[in-house]
């Protein structure tokens, strides 16, 4: 829940999160929906009750797998 209230603080995109987490539980499909309602409820409760927004900008970089 904690990394949907920093997604919505920092104006992260969900969809990248979802994305992130496709990955990290590429053979447990399940884990990515329950991790990512716990996201959108953090997300959401953050929309509704933190007035604080940081304004940021990242540059946007590439995730490059170790090989070994």
């Amino acid at each position: 829940m904690y990394a949907g209230v920093l997604a919505a603080l920092l104006e992260l995109d969900l969809e990248v999160i979802r994305q992130l987490l496709t990955e990290s539980y590429a053979k447990k499909p399940a884990l990515v929906e329950a991790n990512m309602k716990a996201v959108q409820l953090g997300y959401d409760y953050a929309k509704q009750h933190l007035p604080c927004r940081c304004r940021c900008e990242c540059s946007a970089w590439t995730r490059r797998k170790a090989t070994s």
